[in-house]
């Protein structure tokens, strides 16, 4: 199974060419940037900073060039692959999903469907916009920027849907494989906040200050890999209704074997997510919840992570232009194997979003996200136990 998730997205991306697909649809997406980044190293080179920019720059960055691409194959046959060009990925170009859905017409209240391929489980309520972003800021809060970053649904889905006039339901369970690291992030690192979902192929630097012996750096996270040969799984509910929004719930676990090890060990993470949206008039209400935990046992010694994180946004449609505001909040609590190093923290963080909208083909978004957070990891690397980190960015998008 080591190559599972190579086979599924080149199993995907040819279904096409084998099919006469009676409706395709490209969209693409290229992200320019203006970037004032706090001090801190982030975490991308290896450094404990909690925004996607850091080292003190201050400039132009490119944020994303993307294509997503919709095919529908037969009546009840549809794909869909997402790939994402940018110089600080692992390879230039990475796919960031790629699935073949199944959903047989329905004339009935209930119908169901059937997802096959990579995909993001279904956590965000956040990240509903073109190529898996938010519609309202641009960096998400810390809970998706996490799912971003180390989970990826590698199996299949199944969704069963009940559609009346003012109300629906959904029930949704899913097995999955090659997500055995997930956690390790969390553990190592803590919570951050980052619009920068990682490709299948990619990987994510840990931090400096976790080297462990002989280890020089430096020393990254392969996220997509089958360790242990268990499958994972997830399930979830979701209602729905006219007039007052919606709420999910799911439960997600990976059933990892956290003594497993093929040179990166398996982290065993499951946890719980619940999340609310509505809207009143013009002004759009999201909350969501999480709580889990991750553990692994290199050597026999038990290292164990709890983590909670929450946030609110509230966003306001004025049609060409959009205001939002988001608060969140953030911590973990756990220890390294053996108990040396407390590798504990808190968090808070406030963004301020403000886009307008021209035309069709670009968004033009000012954000200001300012976080604090404390984390007694940072004494290792001679930081204070306190961090404030304030990123400034203008993103000029442009969509096809």
């Amino acid at each position: 199974m080591k190559r599972l998730a190579a086979r599924i997205v080149v199993a995907m991306t040819l279904a096409p060419c084998s099919l006469s697909a009676q409706e395709f649809q490209l969209d693409a997406v290229g992200d320019a940037r203006l970037v004032a980044a706090p001090n801190e190293r982030g975490w991308r080179d290896g450094g404990l900073g909690k925004t996607r920019y850091g080292n003190g720059d201050v400039g132009a960055a490119l944020g994303e060039i993307s294509a997503i691409g919709r095919a529908q194959l037969l009546p009840e046959l549809s794909a869909y692959a997402h790939a994402r060009f940018e110089p600080d990925q692992r390879s230039a170009g990475d796919v960031i999903e790629a699935y073949a859905r199944y959903r047989p017409v329905s004339t009935t209240p209930l119908r169901w469907s059937f997802r096959a391929g990579a995909f993001f489980p279904p956590v965000s309520l956040e990240n509903q916009g073109v190529g898996w972003t938010s519609v309202w800021t641009l960096t998400p809060s810390a809970i998706n920027s996490w799912v971003g970053e180390e989970l990826r649904t590698i199996g299949g889905e199944a969704l069963v849907e009940w559609r009346g006039v003012e109300h629906s339901l959904e029930a949704t369970a899913a097995l999955l494989a090659t997500n055995d690291p997930a956690g390790i992030l969390l553990a190592e690192r803590g919570w951050t906040l980052g619009d920068r979902p990682i490709g299948l192929f990619d990987r994510s630097r840990l931090p400096d200050v976790t080297l462990r012996a002989r280890q020089r750096a430096p020393i990254y996270s392969l996220p997509f890999q089958e360790i242990d040969g268990r499958v994972g799984w997830y399930t979830g509910l979701a209602w729905q209704a006219s007039g007052y929004g919606r709420l999910a719930l799911l439960y997600y676990n990976n059933e990892a074997d956290g003594s497993a090890t093929n040179g990166q060990f398996a982290w065993h993470t499951d946890f719980w997510s619940v999340g609310a949206e509505t809207r009143i008039d013009d002004v759009v209400v999201l909350g969501q919840f999480m709580i889990g935990a991750t553990d692994f046992a290199p050597l026999g010694r038990a290292s164990h992570t709890d983590f909670e994180a929450a946030y609110v946004l509230v966003g306001w449609d004025l049609g060409t232009w959009r205001l939002a505001g988001r608060v969140d909040q953030f911590a973990t609590k756990g220890y390294a194997p053996g108990g040396g190093v407390e590798y504990s923290e808190r968090g808070y963080a406030q963004t301020v979003a403000l886009t307008w909208r021209p035309t069709d083909w670009l968004r033009i978004t000012a954000e200001l996200l300012h976080i604090e957070s404390g984390r007694e990891q940072r004494h290792l690397e001679g930081l204070p136990g306190r961090t404030d980190n304030t990123q400034g960015q203008i993103a000029f998008r442009l969509l096809y």
